[in-house]
């Protein structure tokens, strides 16, 4: 029973210290609707796709297409995504940016997979509510740029 308080006692002193540093850090936490994952829309030339999945993390394994999430056909070459919101918004005082692993996987008609990712950079307070890419099939190389 000892020991339980004695780890209870140092938990609390942990915690203390972490909510310390959290506040002069300059970060506030606050409730408010926000993006917490943007609206994608891809646009492929150059291939017959049945399927695109995009994702925004590092739970995807690099080079398959397995873990991301269907974007739904658009019509013509363009997929696309519908915004998630949130409702606890952490901002900061200090502007602070950082990158986002986005993982673009296409699948074609005949089975063949295309994979790209790349870290792109934001900006923790102006967090974007669209991304758009553009994405070239070509000799059986798959390219893909943000153009937004």
């Amino acid at each position: 029973m000892r020991q339980i308080q004695a780890l209870c006692e140092v938990a609390l002193k942990l915690s203390f210290l972490l909510f310390i540093a959290f506040i002069l850090s300059g970060c506030v936490v606050y409730p408010a609707r926000h993006v917490s994952e943007p609206r994608y829309i891809v646009s492929v030339v150059g291939g017959n796709l049945s399927s695109i999945e995009i994702s925004s993390s590092l739970d995807a394994k690099d080079g398959a297409c397995e873990g991301g999430k269907p974007l739904v056909s658009g019509g013509g070459n363009k997929y696309f995504s519908e915004e998630e919101y949130g409702w606890v918004k952490a901002a900061f005082f200090v502007p602070i940016d950082s990158y986002k692993p986005i993982k673009i996987c296409a699948v074609s008609e005949d089975g063949q997979k295309y994979y790209w990712e790349e870290n792109i950079g934001v900006f923790g307070n102006e967090y974007p509510k669209v991304w758009k890419f553009s994405c070239k099939i070509s000799s059986g190389n798959f390219e893909c740029e943000k153009i937004t």
